[in-house]
C-alpha cells in the first residue's frame, strides 16, 4: 500500500486506523484483517473487491466517500468473503446469483454477531434494505452460500436477482450496465481477480488456520464473552474443521494394539512387577498414545481442501484422545521440515504448514532420523494424497507406519493402510 501520492497515503492511514479500531472493538474481525493487504486504485474497481489471497482493493473516490461506520462495515464484509473462501467455492455457478448468495450470508452474519442489528449494515445500494434474508425469509446466517444460491431463482425473487443477470460482469469489482445489478450489491467477489492474480502460494491454504487462531484468541481474551462476537458462519466452519472423519480412538487403538506394542516395550505391563522380562502393555494402549509422528504431506499436489482436511484429522485425533495423545507434527514435501512437538490442541493450531514442492516419502524417515534421534517414536502416521513413489519398507527402520491416504490416491504395499473418508 506504499505510495508517494499524498491522497493515497492518507486513505491508507485511514484504512489502518479503521482496522486498529476493529481490533479493539471487535477483535475477531480485526485479527483476520491483520492477514489482509490493502490496495488503493483510481480506476481498477468502482467500489471495493477482495481476491482469494486476502488482498482488498479499494477505489479511492469510493473510500473517500465512506463514513467511519461504513468503512468498518466494508472491512468486515470483505474479510468474511475471503475467510469463508467464497471466491473459490463458486465453481461453475452463475456469477451474479453467487454474488447475491454470498452477500446475504455475509451481511446476515455481520448483523447476527452484533445482536441482529440491521443498522450494522451501513452501506446499501440505492437506499434499499441490505440483503440479509434468504429467499424463504429466514436469516442468511442460518445457511451456507451454497444453500442460499440453491434457493435463489429469477421467479422467486425478481427484485433481487434479474433474469439473465451476471452475463455482463467481469471480475474487477465493477458493476455492469444492468441497473438490476446495483440492487445485487456494491462489491464483487465472484472471481476475485485483480492485478495480484488472486491468492499466492502459501496464503490461500492458511485462511482456515487463521480462522481457528482468531477464534482461539477471542476465547482466551474473554472466555465469558467470546460467543456472539464470532459470526455463526465461522462457528459452523470451525466445527467442520475440528470434526474428523475418522474415529481416531478406534483407528489408533487398533493400530497401537496390533502393531505398535509388537514394536515398542517402552510401556511395561505392571501385572508382572517382579518379572525379569519387560512386557508390552495392551491395557494402556487405548488410554494413552505417546510418541506419535504425524507426517503431513504439504507438497504441491495437495489441494487446499485436502490440507485443511488433514489438519482437521490431526486436531480431531487430539480432541478424541482428550490430552492423552502426544508426539510431533512433521510437514514434508521433497524434504522434511523441523517437527513441532504437541500434546494439546493449541500446539496443533500453532503449527504452520511448510512445503509446496514435490513429494518424497523417504524424506519423512530421513527427517525423523535427523531431528528425533533419541526420542521414543512409537509409530508414524502419514497423511498424504499418495501421489509419489512409495519407498521400500526398510526405510522405516522397523517403526510401525500407518498410511492415511486422501481421495483416490495410490496405496502403498506395506504398513497399515486406510483411506481418509470424503467429507459430504
Amino acid at each position: 500500500m506504499e505510495s508517494n501520492d499524498p491522497r493515497v497515503r492518507a486513505l491508507g492511514r485511514r484504512l489502518l486506523a479503521s482496522r486498529a479500531r476493529l481490533l479493539l472493538e471487535n477483535g475477531f474481525f480485526g485479527l483476520l484483517l491483520m492477514h489482509c493487504k490493502f490496495r488503493i486504485t483510481e480506476d481498477e474497481v468502482d467500489t471495493a473487491c477482495v481476491n482469494a489471497g486476502g488482498t482488498i482493493t479499494f477505489n479511492a473516490n469510493f473510500t473517500d466517500s465512506l463514513s467511519e461506520e461504513e468503512l468498518t462495515y466494508v472491512l468486515q464484509h470483505e474479510v468474511l468473503h475471503v475467510s469463508l473462501d467464497h471466491l473459490r467455492r463458486r465453481g461453475t455457478r452463475e456469477p451474479l446469483r453467487w454474488n447475491v448468495a454470498c452477500d446475504i450470508v455475509v451481511n446476515s452474519n455481520i448483523m447476527h454477531s452484533a445482536g441482529d442489528d440491521v443498522s450494522t449494515i451501513t452501506l446499501t445500494c440505492e437506499g434499499g434494505e441490505p440483503l440479509h434474508l434468504a429467499p424463504d425469509g429466514t436469516p442468511g446466517w442460518q445457511h451456507t452460500a451454497e444453500g442460499v444460491y440453491a434457493m435463489l431463482s429469477t421467479t422467486a425473487c425478481p427484485d433481487v436477482l434479474p433474469t439473465g443477470a451476471g452475463s455482463g460482469h467481469g471480475d474487477s469489482g465493477k458493476p455492469s450496465e444492468s441497473s438490476h445489478e446495483e440492487r445485487a450489491g456494491w462489491d464483487r467477489h465472484d472471481e476475485g481477480g485483480d492485478p495480484d492474480g488472486g491468492s499466492k502460494d502459501g496464503e490461500a491454504g492458511q485462511w482456515d488456520q487463521w480462522l481457528m487462531d482468531a477464534a482461539e484468541s477471542m476465547s482466551v481474551r474473554d472466555a465469558s464473552n467470546s460467543r456472539g462476537t464470532i459470526p455463526a458462519c465461522v462457528e459452523r466452519r470451525l466445527e467442520e474443521l475440528k470434526a474428523p472423519t475418522q474415529n481416531w480412538r478406534e483407528l489408533l487403538a487398533n493400530f497401537v494394539h496390533e502393531e505398535v506394542n509388537d514394536y515398542t516395550f517402552s510401556i511395561p505391563d505392571r501385572r508382572f512387577p517382579d518379572s525379569p522380562f519387560v512386557l508390552p502393555s495392551f491395557s494402556d494402549a487405548e488410554a494413552a498414545v505417546r510418541g506419535v509422528v504425524f507426517a503431513v504431506d504439504a507438497s504441491g499436489s495437495m489441494s487446499d481442501e485436502e490440507l485443511a482436511a488433514v489438519f482437521s484429522e490431526v486436531a480431531g485425533a487430539i480432541s478424541q484422545y482428550g490430552g492423552k495423545l502426544s508426539g510431533w507434527i512433521l510437514f514434508f514435501d521433497a524434504d522434511a521440515y523441523l517437527p513441532t512437538a504437541f500434546d494439546c490442541m493449541d500446539d496443533v493450531l500453532s503449527s504452520k504448514p511448510v512445503g509446496g514442492g514435490g513429494t518424497d516419502f523417504s524424506a519423512i524417515f530421513a527427517g525423523i532420523e535427523k531431528w528425533l534421534v533419541g526420542e521414543d517414536v512409537s509409530c508414524i502416521v502419514v497423511l498424504t494424497d499418495g501421489y509419489a513413489p512409495y519407498p521400500n519398507e526398510s526405510v522405516a527402520g522397523g517403526v510401525p507406519v500407518l498410511w492415511l491416504v486422501t481421495g483416490d490416491g495410490p496405496l502403498p504395499k506395506w504398513g497399515r493402510v486406510a483411506r481418509l473418508q470424503q467429507r459430504s
